[in-house]
């Protein structure tokens, strides 16, 4: 659901934004690897990776998977040849969180940018967020979380 309902609109506000359109597309690394971005312009200049976490745990804990995820995509990001870099974030609550923790460690020519989803959205996001907790313990939740943008990165680049 998330990719599907939370990319196409963070695509389409760049769309806007770049006068130019958006799309996922996979990227050589410099090292000979292949790697999947949420969002592409059209003529390459501009490389996004959106991300879709929440705040704190449902334990009141740092995210601490969502934030090596994030970590993740800068690193990739900082890989890429293009104009602009940015990871997307959507919740106010963890772009707080992300760019506290992050102060001064972020590579310079990669931002990180706030883009809130609307209210409707991103109550979508958060019933998705809280089954999956009220299904599992807060650690098992953060788990699948991460691992499900994994798997779906991985899925995208195969």
């Amino acid at each position: 659901m998330l990719r599907y309902k939370v990319e196409p609109v963070i695509r389409e506000r760049l769309g806007k934004e770049f006068g130019q359109p958006f799309a996922s597309r996979i990227l050589a690394l410099p090292g000979g690897a292949r790697r999947e971005f949420d969002a592409v312009s059209a003529d390459g200049t501009v490389v996004v990776s959106i991300k879709t976490s929440s705040g704190l745990t449902s334990g009141g804990n740092l995210p601490g998977g969502k934030i090596n995820s994030c970590i993740a995509d800068l690193y990739y990001l900082s890989l890429v040849q293009a104009s602009v870099r940015r990871l997307v974030l959507t919740n106010p609550e963890f772009h707080e969180i992300f760019t506290t923790r992050m102060r001064g460690a972020i590579a310079l020519g990669v931002e990180v940018v706030l883009s809130p989803l609307d209210a409707e959205l991103q109550a979508e996001v958060d019933q998705v967020i809280a089954a999956a907790s009220s299904e599992m313990g807060p650690l098992a939740t953060e788990a699948v979380a991460v691992a499900a943008e994994d798997q779906a990165e991985a899925a995208r680049g195969a």
